[in-house]
Formats: structure tokens, sequence, C-alpha cells
């Protein structure tokens, strides 16, 4: 005689495998919206970097003096508070009359963990 529906058995592992795919699927979508944030944050922070440096762009070739750092102000965007730095430097193997370097860092605070990112340019004193 053959009996028809699922034994106790059968239910308690079909219940077992549903409740673990469920916890695992539960578990990545935290895991995803952090790294959507970092991610989000990095994107504001670069393009901040892209912005500060197409400022030192703009500023002439002789005001721009080798060995400068400058902390600028504080850029708030979603709650994160960025805060961008220009660095002038020589460049390696070139006249300082001819080539600098312009470095931005931009820095930031993500869970307590600080994050930054470096944007460099070479601005050259020909056509200006």
């Amino acid at each position: 005689m053959r009996r028809r529906g699922l034994s106790l058995i059968e239910t308690v592992v079909a219940a077992a495998l549903i409740g673990l795919v469920v916890l695992l699927v539960t578990n990545l979508f935290p895991l995803s919206l952090t790294g959507v944030r970092q991610q989000e944050q990095y994107l504001q922070a670069d393009l901040l970097a892209g912005s500060v440096l197409a400022d030192q762009q703009m500023v002439p070739f002789d005001q721009l003096t080798p060995g400068d750092r400058q902390v600028l102000d504080p850029v708030e965007a979603d709650g994160v508070s960025y805060v961008p730095t220009v660095e002038i430097d020589r460049v390696s193997g070139s006249d300082v009359a001819y080539l600098k370097a312009v470095r931005v860092t931009v820095r930031w605070q993500y869970q307590g963990l600080p994050r930054q990112t470096v944007e460099e340019t070479w601005v050259d004193a020909v056509g200006r």
C-alpha cells in the first residue's frame, strides 16, 4: 500500500533547506547595500577630486609652487564630509620651470574607517 503526502522527516528537511536559503539571501541584502553606499562615496570623492584638479589647471603656472600643500574646505554630501587636499610637486626628471605635478587627495570616513582617493595630473607652462 502506497502512502500519499510527505512524512515528518521530509517536511523538516524541506523547511530547513528553505530556511537556510532565506537566511543566505537576507544576509546578502545588507552587504550589497553597504557595497553600493561605499561605491557612491568613492564616486562622489572622485568627482570632487576631478573638480578641484580642473580648478587648479586654471591657476597661472607661475603661481603653482612645488612643495605647497593646501587643505580646502570640507564638502558635505549625503551626510559625509569630504576633505580635499591639493599638493604641488616636482615631476621627476623634468625642469620645474616647464612641468609640475598637481595631486588632489580627498579623505572621508565610512563606518569609522578612513577612506581616500587620489588623482594627479601634470601641468605644463606651454601655451599659458
